[in-house]
This record gives structure tokens, sequence and C-alpha cells, in this order.
């Protein structure tokens, strides 16, 4: 299963970032844009085998319930927003939610 995995165009993208990020530990703006080349990646296509369908949807349903909590996603969406090689990678609605904050905190 491993040797068929580190093969197959399923691990492309998770070891082509591991290979990336070998000897470094992620920045928080790296996380949130890793997660949404997975999805993309791990999107089941109808026209697949049923193993692999079945492999992308494991995969993908164990990883996104580790990041489904709002804080959480609110956090990485931020630290994302806030990160200089990220900033236009995130939605309007979490530069409102930074620039919100910012007021509170100042007023």
């Amino acid at each position: 299963m491993v040797v068929w995995l580190k093969r197959s165009s399923l691990a492309k993208p998770v070891l082509k970032e591991k290979q990336r990020l070998l000897g470094r530990s992620p920045t928080l703006g790296q996380i949130l844009t890793f997660l949404n080349k997975l999805q993309r990646h791990f999107i089941v296509n109808e026209e697949e085998d049923s193993f692999t369908k079945t492999i992308k949807d494991t995969i993908w349903n164990d990883l996104s319930k580790r990041y489904k909590d709002g804080n959480n996603r609110q956090f990485l969406e931020e630290g994302t927003a806030l990160d200089p090689r990220f900033k236009l990678k995130v939605a309007d609605e979490v530069w409102t939610r930074l620039e919100d904050e910012l007021i509170r905190r100042t007023s």
C-alpha cells in the first residue's frame, strides 16, 4: 500500500510539498495554502477506479476534520493573510475580520 501510494499520482502533491519543506518547519501561512492544494488534488473524479476514489476520500476526510474547528480555521486564515508570501490568497472577509480586530484593539 505504501509503495503504491508513493508511486501513484495521489502522493505527488504531498511528496512535492514534503521535499520543499524538508529540514524546515512550515510557517502558519503555509499550512492553509497546502491544505487548499491538497483539497483540489483529492477531489474525487467519477472516472477514477473505486480504489483511488476510496483512498482520496479517506485521506481528505481525515485531513479536513482536523481543521474544521472555527477557531483553528480563523487562526490559519489570519496567519496566511499576514504572511507576505500568501496575503493575496485569502478571502476579503478575512481582511475585514483583521481590520475590525485592529480597530477594536486601538479604540
